[in-house]
């Protein structure tokens, strides 16, 4: 793959559920609305923070995305660098905590770190116009505790590893939600 012009990290715990889940819906959200420019212009990967190296995506995550017509079977977990940060303009984690550990392993990061669904908030709330990446996460950020959650936790997506089924499907819904959301405000960049 070619350099692209922008790079999207998504984060969580153990890429094996949450961040691969949002790296395969991203992909299909902003190659349904940008077909030709989306393999050229966004790369976007996921790590975990403390991600256990080399396991695939969790079998009930990915019988949440098969229901979806969609897979990772070539998935395997990384545990994410400051490396892995460093070429990014966009960082989405899976909760406020794992923004923490994004940040504490690099501090530069802060400025293009949000909870997927913080930005995915935020982003819609952007006035409605042509923005680079780049352009689109300082406009987010300077909205950041404009207009407060009810409960902090609501810009997480809660983990669901150890859980039921119905809680990855309950992941990958909200997942699906906010990538969409966050697809739509790049898109607008074109």
């Amino acid at each position: 793959m070619s350099e692209a012009a922008w790079q999207v990290i998504v984060v969580c715990v153990g890429n094996i559920c949450r961040s691969p889940a949002a790296e395969v819906l991203l992909r299909r959200d902003l190659h349904d609305l940008l077909p030709l420019a989306y393999p050229r212009q966004v790369r976007v990967r996921s790590a975990g923070s403390r991600a256990p190296r080399g396991h695939g995506v969790h079998p009930s995550t990915a019988a949440a995305l098969a229901v979806r017509g969609l897979g990772a079977p070539h998935h395997s977990a990384h545990r994410m660098t400051a490396a892995d940060l460093a070429p990014a303009d966009l960082v989405l984690t899976a909760e406020r905590s794992v923004r923490s550990d994004v940040v504490r392993l690099r501090p530069a990061s802060v400025a293009m770190a949000f909870t997927l669904t913080e930005f995915a908030r935020l982003s819609t709330a952007v006035p409605d116009e042509r923005l680079t990446l780049p352009e689109l996460v300082v406009r987010a950020r300077a909205l950041r505790g404009m207009e407060p959650l009810p409960y902090p936790d609501d810009d997480d997506v809660a983990d669901p590893i150890g859980r039921p089924a119905t809680e990855h499907e309950a992941a990958v819904t909200r997942i699906e939600e906010a990538t969409r959301a966050v697809a739509q405000a790049l898109a607008r960049g074109w």
